[in-house]
């Protein structure tokens, strides 16, 4: 059976079928891509910066008890 179906991959946006060498179906699909990894990038560091702020606060109540 998976002689039948081409040599493939999916774009991991909109999930249409792609050449195996290429990583987007559309520069479209690539801006979407890109502006979701920039933004899950940003929460990240955002999290970083909320434990570290809480952690010093933590810190900082139990130093002046």
């Amino acid at each position: 059976m998976s002689s039948k179906i081409p040599d493939h991959r999916h774009c991991p946006v909109c999930g249409k079928p792609i050449p195996p060498d290429q990583k987007y179906c559309s520069t479209k699909c690539e801006a979407i891509d890109m502006k979701r990894k920039r933004e899950a990038e940003f929460v990240r560091k955002l999290m970083y910066i909320a434990v570290i702020a809480a952690a010093l606060m933590m810190f900082v109540s139990i130093l002046f008890r």
